[in-house]
């Protein structure tokens, strides 16, 4: 299966917000489109370094 993913950097500033923050984490979620798995992410920007590699693996272990 071909797959496609998105990661999608939102304010670490917002992201401190608990009524934000509750709502980002149902904002993970995967569909079948056409042949491709969409999987799409939002992640803070501060630490986007240290959890594009987990991301990275988790995405490449369901796309298997």
């Amino acid at each position: 299966m071909k797959g496609i993913f998105f990661i999608d950097e939102v304010s670490s500033f917002a992201f401190g917000n608990p009524d934000v923050a509750e709502a980002w984490k149902h904002m993970i979620f995967e569909c079948e489109n056409e042949g491709y798995k969409v999987i799409a992410i939002k992640i803070p920007v501060a630490r986007k370094n240290e959890l594009l590699v987990a991301i990275e693996k988790l995405l490449i272990d369901k796309l298997k």
